[in-house]
């Protein structure tokens, strides 16, 4: 990629006066792949936290860099991908931006990136944006458990409910709710996509059978998170995508994690 150099004018257009000129600042996206749907780009002043920039960037542009000009100063600049409609934006234009999951909605596919600009020199300034992975996605099966006509329910309760606009975590109770499902030759197969998760504890799934008439029956319930803990799996560090297959004749949950060359099987109650 080329990236096109600024030049930059100043009004007074005087030397002694450069310092009231803009600095170019570039923003860099052709690192980013096509598979995030998009970007939103936050900058903000770092003393006053006042958010000068807020936009939006779709894939048939991250090959062109964003060009923009600011205030003499020091800044942050917050990028979140994927942001989509299981993600409510809150106070976008402040400095108490949040992403919140929707209820019940299966979440984005959520990518993070963030750094500062010293933007207070004449140089231009450019950042690429090299993105985190904040979405674990999540494959579901169940063997057996199902008879004719019946229906399962599936409930993750999660321990993020968001993020602040910086990628701090929000902690809470959170629900993602997958129903209807039904089986094809003994087996019911689903995915889903989880945040990544501020607690273990309380992270956990509920699979409820549906039958044609009456109410829901409690099928299993899985400590997820605890499960996750036990085996090694880092909430914190790169979050990798999870099988997990049920076994309810055997009374069995499989977990194979995405590059590990290991599954592990727990024991769990009908």
């Amino acid at each position: 990629m080329v990236l096109l150099s600024l030049t930059l004018s100043c009004s007074k257009g005087l030397w002694e006066q450069r310092s009231e000129c803009p600095s170019a600042f570039v923003m860099d996206f052709s690192g980013v792949s096509e598979d995030v749907e998009s970007l939103d780009l936050w900058i903000v002043n770092s003393e006053s936290g006042e958010v000068l920039h807020c936009g939006r960037v779709v894939p048939y542009n991250y090959s062109n860099p964003m060009k923009l000009q600011l205030k003499r100063g020091l800044y942050s600049w917050y990028l979140w991908g994927g942001v989509g409609k299981a993600t409510e934006v809150v106070s976008q234009q402040t400095e108490s931006v949040a992403l919140k999951k929707r209820e019940n909605l299966s979440a984005d596919s959520l990518w993070f990136a963030k750094g500062t600009v010293d933007a207070r020199g004449e140089e231009t300034i450019v950042e690429s944006a090299v993105l985190a992975k904040e979405f674990i996605n999540c494959k579901f099966r169940l063997r057996g458990g199902l008879l004719a006509g019946e229906t399962l329910q599936l409930i993750c309760y999660g321990t993020t409910v968001g993020y602040s606009m910086e990628g701090a975590l929000m902690g809470g109770v959170s629900h993602t709710l997958v129903e209807g499902l039904q089986g094809s030759d003994g087996i019911c197969e689903t995915e889903f996509r989880l945040m990544r998760q501020s607690a273990y504890k309380g992270l956990k799934l509920t699979l409820l059978i549906s039958k044609p008439q009456g109410n829901p029956a409690t099928l299993a319930e899985i400590k997820l998170g605890e499960i996750l803990k036990e085996i090694g799996y880092d909430m914190m560090g790169e979050l990798r995508d999870i099988d997990f297959t049920v076994d309810a004749s055997l009374g069995l949950l499989t977990i194979n994690v995405k590059d590990w060359n290991h599954t592990y099987d727990v024991n769990i109650e009908f």
